[in-house]
């Protein structure tokens, strides 16, 4: 994964970067700020998950987004994952935030992940098998970038 820059400043800059997977899948992305909770950016509720081919490249934003950098200044971390099927994400118990997912990541989520299977990070999810009730694969691939903000 590359960022267009490492470095984004306040309301100046969007954030923008290419991915590229060995394998094909839908693209999760996450977003955790200086600031606190943790959000899901893709899929949202203007984009379903995008998908990517094997070996395959995609340059995010997509669709009809514009992250615009807000504050506050300091370290943000993108997390990335290509999965092989979309996902649940219960028990992690995200809430709806104008059209995105937003994860707490205070003591009650960090118990919540440590209940979790140990096979899966919590914030894999569980895989939406089509159709229903079939069994699939729960492979993933996950990637973390960390960029600065800056005002």
């Amino acid at each position: 994964m590359a960022l267009d820059k490492p470095t984004l400043r306040i309301a100046r800059d969007k954030l923008v970067f290419t991915l590229r997977s060995l394998q094909e899948g839908y693209v999760y992305v996450y977003h955790h700020g200086s600031d606190g909770p943790l959000q899901q950016r893709y899929p949202n509720g203007l984009t379903p998950p995008p998908r990517i081919a094997k070996g395959g490249a995609l340059r995010l934003l997509q669709g009809r987004l514009d992250f615009n950098v807000e504050g506050p200044a300091g370290p943000s971390q993108l997390l990335v994952m290509v999965l092989r099927w979309p996902r649940n994400h219960q028990p992690a118990s995200p809430r709806e935030a104008p059209g995105f997912l937003s994860f707490t990541t205070d003591a009650a989520a960090a118990a919540r992940a440590a209940a979790a299977p140990a096979s899966q990070p919590i914030l894999a999810g569980r895989p939406v098998c089509a159709p229903p009730g079939s069994s699939c694969s729960d492979a993933y691939g996950a990637t973390r970038v960390v960029f600065n903000v800056t005002p």
